[in-house]
């Protein structure tokens, strides 16, 4: 059971590089889900071992809202967008790959101080939450689509929960059920705009969209 604990900090790093890597919208929108089935996990796998009730109900809310219903909705809004292709996605994986890892390195060296506080095993894996704040600002700063960027603003969100969940072990469930339905109202509204965008102006790119505000 320990192993597979350790194994979910991983696992979330990995699908937060894949995502800032990744050129398409709906392989990053099946990384989103994967990562949050990764992060509800962590909670019911630990509440398993220490026969908790609290982590159980957290980590069913974290799977319910980040691993299923949030990515449904990014996922329905996909589908009605335009073919239209991001100006970002012209950029070479390889540099992507190399932007990601030194964003990932710049986290641990970042939390590298705060390790001598810490005493177990997981709480040191607390620089991965670091990490995907600081991927999730990548690609809300690359990426020139509307949702695009709302993948972004959600990977940050998934940073900031995974790095209080590893620093405390354990969030209180009524906390996580509030910020996470205040989470979903804001992907709600985010989806609407984006959808109204599309019908009013025929495509998400938020470059030119400033540029009819300008004129």
């Amino acid at each position: 059971m320990s192993i597979l604990i350790q194994l979910c900090p991983a696992l979330l790093l990995l699908t937060g590089i894949l995502i800032a890597v990744f050129r398409d919208l709906r392989s990053q929108t099946s990384l989103l889900r994967i990562q949050g089935i990764g992060l509800g996990l962590l909670p019911l796998l630990l509440a398993i071992e220490q026969h908790s009730v609290a982590l159980a109900i957290a980590g069913i809310i974290e799977l319910s809202i980040r691993g299923i219903l949030l990515p449904g909705l990014l996922m329905r809004t996909i589908k009605r967008l335009p073919q239209e292709q991001d100006p970002a996605t012209t950029r070479n994986t390889a540099s992507s790959f190399l932007l990601s890892g030194a964003v990932s390195v710049a986290a641990y060296l970042a939390f590298l101080p705060l390790t001598r506080v810490t005493h177990t095993q997981l709480a040191q894996s607390s620089f991965i939450g670091l990490a995907l704040v600081f991927l999730g600002i990548q690609v809300l700063l690359v990426r020139r689509q509307a949702v695009g960027q709302i993948i972004g603003f959600l990977m940050i969100d998934n940073g900031i929960d995974t790095f209080g969940f590893l620093a405390t072990l354990g969030v209180p469930f009524v906390l996580e059920l509030g910020v996470s339905l205040d989470l979903v109202f804001v992907i709600l509204i985010l989806a609407a705009l984006t959808n109204r965008m599309v019908r009013k102006f025929e495509g998400t790119d938020v470059d030119e969209l400033s540029e009819l505000g300008d004129r």
